[in-house]
């Protein structure tokens, strides 16, 4: 590369940028997501999307204006953007919840100190269906990612 097209910045300072700034524009795929009404709901989880359509407004040109920045700092720099494959992000969320998910388990659980049998006769068959459950999806992810 020359000094020229990195404006003195070496192959070390251009994967910074690049993963700083990729950071950055995907944060604002989820900005942009809220902006729009995004508020998902599930059992145990809920986003709360309170934005007022004036704070919306101010969301949506802050990221057009963010957005327009980072490109310019990409056309001046031979940046390499960020590629996630969905279906890695799976498989990696759940190799991970799995995990969470594992200490859930009343041998686990006692750690917190004792709690009635009956307690861990009910979770325990749940928390483990619900490991596996993440397993069956991480296999089906994995096998989908091998078809690309």
């Amino acid at each position: 590369m020359t000094e020229q097209g990195s404006l003195g910045f070496s192959e070390a300072h251009l994967r910074g940028i690049s993963a700083t700034l990729g950071k950055v524009a995907q944060s604002l795929c989820d900005f942009e997501d809220y902006a729009n009404g995004r508020a998902h709901r599930g059992p145990l989880f809920r986003e709360i999307n309170a934005l007022s359509a004036g704070q919306k407004e101010v969301l949506q040109e802050e990221i057009r204006e963010i957005r327009r920045l980072i490109a310019e700092i990409q056309a001046a720099f031979p940046l390499t953007p960020i590629d996630q494959a969905v279906h890695k992000i799976i498989w990696a969320t759940c190799a991970v919840l799995r995990e969470w998910v594992i200490e859930l388990e009343s041998r686990y659980m006692a750690r917190y100190g004792p709690f009635d049998p009956s307690a861990a006769e009910f979770l325990d068959p749940r928390v483990k269906e619900i490991e596996a459950r993440l397993r069956r999806i991480s296999g089906a992810i994995s096998r989908a990612g091998m078809e690309d």
